[in-house]
C-alpha cells in the first residue's frame, strides 16, 4: 500500500518492463499453451496493470507511463511486444482528449541489454542469423549496460521532451 491516499499524489509513473521470453522456438513449433502463458504475461498482464493504474489514478494532475519495448524480432515475444507498442500508443492517443489530466506516454527500445534474457537467448534459441546476432555482440562486448539505459530512460523522462506513445 501507498502512505497517502491515492488522490494526493500530482504525479504517478508505471513501468511496464516485466517479460518473458518463452519457449524459443520457431512458430511452427510452438504449442497453443506456450503461446497463451506467453501473451498472458507480456501482453495481457501489462495491459490489466495499466487499465487499473489508469482509473486508480484519474484524479492525478501527471500520469507518465513507460512501456519498456524492444528491438527483437523472433516469435511470440516479438508479437506481444508490438501489442504492448500499440496498445500504449492507443493509450496516449485517447490520453489526448483527457481534460486537465496530463499522461505521457513513452515506448522505449532500451537496446541490446546484457542480461541474463541475453544469456538465456544465446544459450537456448535455436541456432540462425538471428541468434549469431545476438551471440556475436555479446563476444564484440556491443550489449549495453543495465544502468547506462536506465540513465538514459531516467534522462527522457525527467527531459519530457519524447513524442507522446
Amino acid at each position: 500500500s501507498l502512505p497517502h491516499p491515492l488522490s494526493s499524489y500530482s504525479k504517478a509513473y508505471l513501468f511496464n518492463n516485466a517479460g518473458s521470453l518463452g519457449a524459443l522456438k520457431k512458430i511452427k513449433d510452438q504449442k497453443t499453451n506456450n503461446i497463451r502463458t506467453a501473451i498472458d504475461l507480456n501482453v495481457t498482464a501489462p495491459m490489466a496493470l495499466t487499465s487499473h493504474f489508469l482509473r486508480a489514478f484519474s484524479s492525478t494532475e501527471f500520469l507518465s507511463i513507460v512501456n519498456v519495448s524492444s528491438l527483437a524480432a523472433w516469435g511470440i515475444y516479438c508479437a506481444g511486444k508490438a501489442a504492448r507498442d500499440m496498445f500504449h500508443k492507443t493509450i496516449a492517443e485517447e490520453s489526448n482528449h483527457t481534460g486537465n489530466q496530463i499522461v505521457r506516454v513513452l515506448n522505449y527500445a532500451p537496446g541490446p541489454l546484457d542480461t541474463d534474457m541475453q544469456t538465456q537467448i544465446r544459450d537456448t534459441m535455436p541456432d540462425g542469423p538471428i541468434k549469431d546476432i545476438y551471440v556475436n555482440m555479446h563476444k564484440e562486448g556491443k550489449l549495453v549496460p543495465p544502468a547506462t539505459s536506465a540513465s538514459t530512460l531516467i534522462r527522457l523522462l525527467e527531459a519530457d521532451t519524447f513524442a507522446n506513445g
